[in-house]
């Protein structure tokens, strides 16, 4: 185990650590630089959110929640400060969105149709940000895959 005064730094992949992925390569300060998913990261992304919603139907769970705050992977292809894709994936809210809306589909053909699947969204208000009433512009679209 590391000191304490060294817990908060990037861990190598040398050292047991492991590659980031990101909507954009666009690091964090001091951190490493992430790798830009592409659509093969991406359709291997979706079929994770299947298997892993397919295995919460037999457990049979009571609901699912997608994870897509706090700048996750999820919420860093939502924001503008850190997607700056030029694809499908990319640009406008619509497209930013996509991908999380393609995962409540996803998640949606897998799980009960009976059981709820929630999201957290969180939300950075600012210059640049993701903007609470923006988000909100997803919940319709999002409810058509029973969110």
């Amino acid at each position: 185990m590391r000191p304490a005064w060294e817990r908060h730094r990037p861990v190598s992949i040398a050292e047991g650590g492991w590659e980031v992925h990101a909507a954009s390569d666009i690091p964090y300060p001091g951190r490493h630089i992430p790798v830009a998913l592409d659509e093969a990261g991406i359709s291997s992304l979706l079929d994770d959110y299947h298997a892993a919603a397919q295995r919460a139907a037999y457990l049979e769970l009571d609901f699912i929640e997608i994870h897509a705050a706090h700048g996750y992977l999820l919420h860093n292809f939502m924001s503008p400060l850190t997607n700056n894709r030029v694809d499908r994936y990319g640009g406008s809210f619509e497209n930013r969105i996509r991908l999380l809306l393609e995962i409540y589909e996803t998640v949606g053909r897998a799980f009960s149709k009976d059981k709820p699947i929630g999201s957290d969204l969180g939300n950075r208000l600012g210059s640049g940000r993701m903007d609470v009433r923006r988000e909100c512009h997803a919940c319709p679209k999002a409810e058509g895959f029973g969110v």
